[in-house]
Parts: C-alpha cells; sequence; structure tokens
C-alpha cells in the first residue's frame, strides 16, 4: 500500500497544472460621470495607468480517467492477477460477469478476455462508477444472447436473463421425456425457438410442446408412452371380443 501510494502522490505531482502570470500595464483615458474625456487646466486629456493580470494554466491534472488507467496498471504490474488467485471484489466482479455468461447459456470467455474489464471497474475507485461499468458490461453480454435466442429477445434487453425462462421449460421437458435435458437438446431448442404459422420465433405453449415430445424418439421409451400403449392394446382387443 505504501509503494502505491509513493508512485500515486508522484504521479500526482508531475502532472499538478502549473500556473503563470503575466502583468500588462497601459493609459486609460479617465472620463467624467458623463463618460465624456476628462481634461486638465490646459485642455489635455487626462489618462491613468491601469495593470491588467492574466493567469495562464498548463495540463489538466490528474484527470479520473488517468487515476482510473495509473491504478490498472499498477495491478497488471504488481500483481499477478489470474482465476486462482481472485480475492475480494475483484472475485466478487469475476463471479457477477461469469454468472451472466452462464445464465444466458454463452461460453464463458478465457480469464484473460475479463480481467481487463475487471481491472477496469476496480480503477474507478467509486462505488457507483464501478456498478455503472459492470451494469454496461451484463448488458452487452445479455445483448448478444439475445441475437441467439430470438424468442426472448425482449426480456433479454430488458435486462432479464434467459435462465429464468429456459430452466422451467427444460425441467417439464425433462419430466415429459423422464430424462435429463440440457438447454443444447434438441428438443428444448425447438421448443425455445418455436416457429408458428405466422412466422413467429417464440417458446412453444403445452400443445405444442406435447406435439414436440411427442416426435421426440425418446418419447416410446417412456412409461406414459408404454402404458398408453397397454392401454390401446386392451381397447383394441375389448373390441374384438376378447
Amino acid at each position: 500500500l505504501d509503494d502505491f501510494k509513493t508512485k500515486f502522490n508522484t504521479k500526482l505531482t508531475s502532472l499538478t497544472p502549473t500556473s503563470t502570470t503575466e502583468s500588462v500595464t497601459t493609459q486609460e483615458v479617465v472620463k467624467d460621470s458623463k463618460g465624456n474625456p476628462l481634461r486638465d487646466a490646459s485642455g489635455n486629456v487626462v489618462y491613468k495607468p491601469v495593470t491588467k493580470t492574466t493567469t495562464k494554466t498548463s495540463g489538466a491534472g490528474f484527470t479520473a480517467e488517468e487515476q482510473a488507467d495509473f491504478m490498472a496498471k499498477y495491478l497488471t504490474e504488481n500483481f499477478n492477477m489470474n482465476q486462482e488467485n481472485l480475492g475480494g471484489a475483484a472475485k466478487g466482479i469475476y463471479d457477477e460477469i461469469a454468472a451472466v455468461y452462464k445464465n444466458n447459456y454463452l461460453d464463458l470467455p478465457s480469464f484473460d478476455k475479463i480481467a481487463p474489464d475487471i481491472k477496469d471497474i476496480i480503477g474507478t475507485g467509486d462505488a457507483e462508477m464501478s456498478k455503472t461499468k459492470l451494469d454496461a458490461i451484463k448488458t452487452k453480454i445479455r445483448s448478444i444472447a439475445a441475437k441467439k435466442i430470438t424468442a426472448l429477445q425482449d426480456d433479454l434487453i430488458a435486462g432479464n436473463d434467459a435462465v429464468t425462462f429456459v430452466q422451467p421449460l427444460i425441467n417439464s421437458l425433462s419430466k415429459l421425456l423422464e430424462t435429463t435435458l440440457d438447454y443444447k437438446d434438441p428438443v428444448v431448442q425447438k421448443a425455445l425457438n418455436f416457429k408458428d404459422n405466422k412466422g413467429n420465433v417464440r417458446i412453444a405453449n403445452d400443445y405444442e410442446i406435447s406435439s414436440i415430445v411427442m416426435d421426440d424418439p425418446r418419447y416410446g421409451k417412456t412409461s406414459f408412452a408404454k402404458n398408453e400403449a397397454v392401454n390401446m392394446g386392451d381397447r383394441l382387443m375389448s373390441k374384438l371380443g376378447r
């Protein structure tokens, strides 16, 4: 911490604005109450010396952007930040970003792709600004997901995560097919990207989901399908009088 303070203060001193003052004296006409030039007893216009001082400042000082850059660079040069040794605020930020990728069924980028964002957020040194930057990153991730999950485009743009809508669908389909499904399963994708007769892409309704499930080869192996086949056989035998 002492090392950081020393280097920060050195940088602050080197970027402190410098000021120079210039004075210029001129002779100006003295005027009476009516705004006319004042004259002496000999009729000569009376002048008085007037000194004007101008201060010029060079440099903008250690701006907020420069301070953030300085901190990010310091972290990069002095701390080997990686996924294994993350801690504190940095880990919290990483976990939040990773969760948004996961909750929108996107592949999590390698740590070196996320690290610059973490350092940028930490480098603000301001809680409100940090939240604003983190929210912007989350919005960007959801906008990527919105292009892939057309049926949820409006919901994702509004700030919701896809998992809120997709997981219940996965649970329902898994129960109907009596197996464990995931987001990439073909039957999940069909139900999630159902195209109706008007050309709209949306999540399938209950009736449409039933058709999708019954068209899946795995449906025939479910206990419901087997029982239905037995019942149908019994009904057929009954009609035949056996």
